[in-house]
């Protein structure tokens, strides 16, 4: 008997495993998820591009992977890089933490 379906987010896989599974447990496997969450902040920090004053702007530009990347991976000029992006926009400081502490 099945207890657990583990398969990543894909809207058809989980139909079909609600369709014929309806008791089992679904575990959405963890790469997936991570790659959902990253392309969700990635967006976020597009919108937030959009919206920023012009004073603004030239902090946002080539950050998009420092919020993708480990903390722990960071070089010295990059952490700066980090701190001044999310000291602007505390939705994106939210989000960071979000990612890393899921990770």
């Amino acid at each position: 008997m099945v207890k657990v379906v583990s398969m990543d987010a894909w809207l058809a896989y989980r139909k079909v495993i609600r369709r014929y599974c309806r008791k089992e447990a679904i575990c959405f496997d963890h790469f997936y998820l991570v790659k959902h969450f990253s392309k969700a902040i990635n967006r976020l920090r597009v919108e937030e591009v959009i919206k920023a004053h012009k004073e603004h702007k030239e902090v946002y530009k080539r950050t998009g992977w420092l919020l993708l990347k480990q903390p722990e991976k960071l070089h010295e000029v990059q952490e700066i890089s980090l701190q001044t992006l999310i000291s602007i926009k505390d939705t994106l400081y939210k989000v960071y933490i979000l990612r890393d502490e899921f990770r």
